[in-house]
């Protein structure tokens, strides 16, 4: 009989244990709206920015119906993502028939980074195509801290499915260097079907926190039920984020990761012929082959833009006097000028003697520069094809 005393107190406390699950889950949902809530009425600082929310597949993207308000340099601006978890005014996940859509993919100069409603690069590419005669209809996909490889799992998961004719993808200097941060689930192609951030986290109330700021490697969780809990579990993201930081806090940020004998001895190895552990250690340690690395991704975006019959055009924001990697930085410019009419080397259309006519103090683009950047992107793809032509079925996603 005391087997099953055992039992009864068991199963009760594994009930109790559902029941509070089940709370946290329910209050940490809910957290998240009620801070948005508060925030569109009385900012509280920089820390309260708060629009985004963890992503099983992605590691974090923006949260859908998120209003939220960012601080910065003193100025406060409000930030709306509609229900395709998109910055930008409300759109239907079909395109309007005869009316040509252009998807804007990239990082936090793609999102409109401490610009206001109305003068992000999305919401200026749209009026501007429309003064030239071309009634467009432009998606915001720019998410703060992604690369290309979030990108291309992005467009494979979602974005294609909104039948873009036409996608800018904008390209940041540090966009090859923050390869290094996320944890790779790569395909037999060796591209990235899912990802991890190790640095960047979502905490409870949808802000994105830095927990490791060096490049230790953090620990990776795997265990039945992981990829189930990550893209259904608020709880699970708030346990994962305070023992990741305690981890990050225990580990010495200035450690360096071991780079693979093989970078030194054969450093063009082909990527397709490397293993998953191989590309993550390279990654991790070497600037020279996180630029290898956002090139093959580069190529597989532009070759599956193509199978679908999607045109996709490039422009580089790479500074050129930016003191991190400056190899690399000047390779995206090279790169940019090899693409030809294919890219749009930002920069120097916004290189002025004074930094404050297009640039906010962290150097992203203020109003005036992401209205520079849109007067530019819309007088290059104005008379593209793409946009030009009908509207016809979109060719169905490659499985």
């Amino acid at each position: 009989m005391r087997w099953r005393g055992l039992l009864a107190n068991l199963g009760l406390v594994l009930a109790t244990l559902a029941v509070l699950l089940g709370i946290g889950e329910i209050a940490l949902r809910v957290v998240p709206d009620v801070t948005s809530f508060l925030a569109a009425r009385e900012a509280d600082g920089e820390g309260s920015f708060n629009p985004f929310q963890p992503d099983g597949l992605l590691g974090y993207s923006l949260r859908p119906g998120a209003v939220a308000q960012q601080e910065l340099g003193g100025q406060v601006t409000e930030v709306r993502v509609n229900a395709l978890g998109l910055r930008g005014p409300e759109a239907a996940s079909a395109p309007s028939p005869g009316r040509p859509r252009v998807l804007v993919l990239g990082d936090s100069f793609a999102f409109g980074f401490g610009v206001a409603e109305g003068e992000t690069v999305r919401d200026r590419l749209e009026a501007d195509l429309a003064a030239r005669g071309v009634p467009a209809e432009v998606l915001g996909a720019g998410v703060p801290g992604w690369s290309l490889d979030h990108q291309l799992v992005f467009l494979r998961s979602r974005g294609f499915a909104l039948r873009p004719d036409l996608i800018v993808l904008v390209v940041c200097e540090n966009d090859p260097w923050d390869l290094a941060w996320n944890r790779l689930v790569l395909d037999d192609e060796r591209l990235p079907t899912r990802l991890e951030t190790t640095r960047r986290m979502i905490d409870h109330r949808g802000r994105l926190r830095y927990v490791n700021e060096g490049r230790t490697a953090l620990p990776a969780w795997d265990f039945p039920g992981k990829r189930w809990l990550e893209d259904h579990s608020r709880v699970y993201h708030w346990l994962r984020f305070r023992l990741v930081k305690a981890e990050a806090v225990l580990r010495a940020r200035a450690a360096a990761r071991e780079a693979p004998g093989w970078l030194e001895s054969d450093p063009e190895r082909p990527i397709a012929s490397l293993s998953q552990d191989e590309i993550q250690r390279a990654l991790a340690a070497s600037p020279a082959f996180q630029l290898r690395y956002h090139r093959f991704l580069l190529a597989a975006i532009e070759r599956e833009a193509a199978a679908r019959g999607v045109a996709l055009r490039l422009v580089t924001t790479a500074d050129p006097g930016s003191p991190e990697a400056p190899d690399v930085v000047q390779a995206l410019h090279r790169d940019c000028a090899a693409a030809g009419d294919r890219c749009l080397d930002g920069w120097f259309l916004l290189d002025e003697p004074d930094p404050a006519r297009f640039f906010l103090p962290d150097r992203h683009w203020n109003a005036a520069g992401s209205e520079r950047i849109a007067q530019a992107i819309a007088g290059w793809i104005a008379d593209d094809p793409a946009l030009a032509r009908d509207r016809v079925a979109a060719p169905s996603p490659r499985r």
